[in-house]
C-alpha cells in the first residue's frame, strides 16, 4: 500500500472538511490498510476479496485488510502516496461518514468481528465506555449535540474540527447502537 497525501494549498470551503480531516488524520493513518491505492497478487484474490455485501461507502477497506491479516498476509506501506486532489464537498463528507458508520455497525452485528470492533477507534472508544458502564453519557441530549455538531462543522470552523468530527462520530455511532438495541430481532 501506497498511502495517500493531501494537497498542501487549502481547497475554497466548499470541501473544508475533507481536506481538514484528510490532511491531519487520513494521510497518517498507516495502521489500517486504504485501497485507493495497492497492489495485490491476483493469486489472493482467488481467497480474499472485498465484502459485496457492503452498500455504499465505508469500511469495505479496512475489513479487507484485516482479512487479509487473518490469512497471514502482511502489509507492507511503502512511501508512494497518491495525492488525494477529489475531495468531497462539506456535506457528502458528513454524509459519507454517517454511511461508512452504519457499515460499521452492520459489520460489527453481522460479523460478530470483535477485530474490526478493537482496530477501530470510534467502536474501540465506545467498547471502552460500554464496559465502565459510560454509554448513557452519550444518551443525553444526543439529538442535539448531532445536530448542533454537524451545524457546527458545515460552519468550518478550523479550530479543533478534527475532535469535532471524533465527537459527530461517537454520537452518531451510538445513535445506531441504540436503534439496534431497541429493533426487534425479526426486523434487524
Amino acid at each position: 500500500s501506497g498511502g495517500r497525501i493531501y494537497p498542501s494549498e487549502q481547497p475554497d470551503s466548499t470541501y473544508f472538511l475533507h481536506y481538514k480531516y484528510g490532511s491531519q488524520v487520513e494521510q497518517y493513518a498507516k495502521s489500517q490498510f486504504q485501497s485507493n491505492n495497492f497492489i495485490v497478487p491476483k493469486s489472493v484474490f482467488s481467497f480474499l476479496t472485498f465484502d459485496e455485501d457492503i452498500k455504499g461507502y465505508g469500511f469495505e477497506d479496512v475489513l479487507f485488510g484485516l482479512d487479509a491479516k487473518h490469512f497471514g498476509l502482511k502489509l507492507n506501506t511503502i512511501n508512494n502516496p497518491i495525492k488525494h486532489i477529489k475531495l468531497k464537498t462539506n456535506d457528502e463528507f458528513l454524509n459519507d461518514m454517517e454511511q461508512a458508520l452504519q457499515n460499521l455497525q452492520k459489520l460489527i452485528t453481522r460479523k460478530r468481528n470483535s477485530l474490526l470492533e478493537e482496530k477501530v477507534a470510534v467502536s474501540a472508544f465506545y467498547q471502552k465506555l460500554e464496559k465502565y458502564n459510560l454509554t448513557f453519557l452519550l444518551s443525553t441530549g444526543q439529538k442535539t449535540i448531532l445536530k448542533k455538531t454537524r451545524k457546527l462543522l458545515l460552519l468550518n470552523i478550523p479550530l479543533g474540527v478534527t475532535l469535532l468530527i471524533t465527537i459527530y462520530k461517537l454520537y452518531y455511532f451510538h445513535s445506531l447502537k441504540i436503534v439496534k438495541e431497541n429493533t426487534p430481532a425479526h426486523l434487524s
